[in-house]
């Protein structure tokens, strides 16, 4: 409302919206078209004093990516993007909730680096995790799926021979 992005009224609209669907006021925002992804998360770094960060066309290290898995990182709307230079352990985290300290410990837990996050859009982080990580992903939906159909089709086969056993032991 300071920054004239939305009125009061349409902040009061939003927020109305939140208590009733139990989101994010700025994905209420968002929903209702009052702003943009974009101008949720300038306005999320300026009052979290937390620098944004653009992810189009960025270039991750594959040892960075690698740090954690796809999924998990799909789960926390997250994604590790450079070691910080200026302190040892420590790795940026792109994120779409920055303040979302259980997405921060897990990515901590699981890489044992420190945490400095870094604000993103929803939208961005899931473009570069699919750049990086949608073939793995295809790949293990498609090997679910095989197994799936393989099992189905030894219970069928399981049951027809069964049933053919049934019919030889008729009198």
């Amino acid at each position: 409302v300071d920054r004239n992005i939305i009125t009061e009224a349409q902040l009061n609209e939003a927020l109305a919206l939140q208590q009733k669907n139990r989101k994010k006021l700025g994905d209420c925002l968002v929903q209702l078209g009052f702003a943009s992804e974009e101008d949720i998360v300038n306005i999320l770094s300026f009052q979290l004093n937390i620098p944004r960060i653009e992810l189009r066309g960025i270039q991750i290290d594959p040892e960075i990516i690698s740090l954690v898995n796809g999924s998990i990182l799909r789960r926390h709307g997250v994604l590790p993007v450079a070691f910080d230079e200026s302190r040892s352990n420590t790795l940026i985290l792109a994120m779409s909730n920055p303040l979302d300290m259980e997405a921060q410990d897990d990515i901590s837990i699981i890489t044992n680096y420190m945490i400095d996050p870094r604000v993103a859009t929803m939208a961005e982080i899931n473009s570069v995790l699919d750049k990086h990580f949608g073939n793995e992903e295809a790949m293990s939906a498609a090997e679910k799926y095989a197994k799936e159909r393989e099992d189905q089709l030894g219970q069928a086969a399981e049951a027809n021979a069964q049933q053919q056993n049934e019919l030889n032991n008729a009198p």
